[in-house]
């Protein structure tokens, strides 16, 4: 069977560039919203407990 639904699949990663590069080409406003944009997709340390060298 064939479904339409379709699927959206977003990286942190992707949302974090996106926010910074809104944040560098925005009015000192929507500047702010980006910042907090970028503080919002924090959550917390990559790869925390990881000891292999990147």
């Amino acid at each position: 069977m064939h479904s339409s639904t379709r699927l959206t699949l977003t990286v942190d990663l992707w949302r974090l560039q996106d926010a910074i590069t809104s944040c560098r080409q925005a009015s000192a406003t929507d500047a702010v919203a980006a910042s907090n944009r970028v503080t919002e997709l924090y959550r917390g340390d990559l790869a925390e407990g990881v000891s292999a060298d990147w």
